[in-house]
């Protein structure tokens, strides 16, 4: 069920958010102030591979309650990546769960080792305490009937099959819970930064960047946006940073944010029995 004040728990309808934060002067306003971002690991951290987005938003349900602000994080998202990063992108707007698995399935096959994935899911959630599995739920979703539901192990080994050296989810429902295990990541001097996102680049990865855990999730709150989104969107269009870690990210733009403006607590973790092996995935602004 959703509620009135557009909230989710567990057996209710969720919704998932993205968020922005402004911290740090973007490069172009900077530069025309003569300042500049501190120089850094970023200059001489240069990843290969072709970086891709698939990003789902989904307002219209064909029989679930509608959300708000879905879709309009989704197009925001889809944007920022395609215009501040080097991204390619693919944007589903209310799509249904033949729609999602065959679009997964075909980013899969055109990966490459060197390569880096972002799946952004912004729609209702749902998870059975009973079995301890969590859903995405597509546009032809019903709630009494689950042969349309998407069950996250099936993300999972969609994400371990990938040939991609990174893959990171950021998603705006209850995806993580027991899919998940906390990773804990903190390198301050600027030459361990260096290190640290080298050694990131060189290893694989398979993250999870969620909105919350199994706690109800706002589908509104951030002007135009979920809580989380808004977060998310600030973060990457104000970094900080020319390259950065989504676990850097997370730390510096959203946790504290998301946090302390809603009930929810967002979580940054390794996704469990999906290929991760100790690194991160890594944006690069234009």
């Amino acid at each position: 069920m959703t509620y009135t004040d557009g909230s989710r728990d567990e057996g209710r309808w969720e919704k998932g958010q993205l968020v922005e934060v402004v911290r740090h002067q973007p490069a172009e306003i900077a530069q025309e102030q003569g300042t500049s971002y501190p120089p850094s690991a970023s200059a001489m951290v240069k990843p290969s591979g072709k970086y891709h987005a698939v990003i789902i938003g989904i307002n219209d349900y064909d029989h679930l309650p509608s959300l708000e602000t879905a879709v309009n994080d989704a197009r925001a998202v889809d944007r920022v990546l395609r215009e501040k990063y080097r991204f390619t992108t693919q944007l589903l707007i209310d799509p249904g769960r033949d729609r999602i698995m065959r679009a997964l399935n075909r980013i899969r096959s055109k990966l490459g080792p060197e390569d880096h994935l972002l799946i952004y899911y912004a729609g209702h959630g749902q998870f059975d305490p009973a079995v301890d599995k969590a859903y995405w739920l597509p546009a032809d979703a019903q709630s009494d009937e689950d042969t349309k539901w998407i069950i996250v192990d099936n993300i999972t080994t969609n994400i371990k099959r990938a040939r991609a050296k990174h893959v990171l989810v950021v998603a705006d429902s209850c995806y993580s819970g027991t899919m998940t295990r906390d990773i804990k990541i903190r390198f301050d001097r600027d030459d361990d930064k260096k290190r640290y996102l080298t050694k990131m680049l060189r290893k694989s990865s398979r993250t999870l960047m969620a909105s919350g855990g199994n706690e109800p999730v706002s589908d509104s709150g951030g002007g135009g946006h979920s809580i989380f989104a808004r977060a998310f969107l600030d973060g990457l269009r104000n970094p900080g940073m020319m390259v950065f870690t989504a676990e850097q990210f997370f730390h510096e733009h959203v946790k504290e944010r998301v946090g302390g403006n809603a009930a929810q607590v967002p979580e940054y973790s390794v996704i469990r029995m999906s290929g991760h092996n100790g690194g991160d995935f890594v944006f690069i602004k234009k």
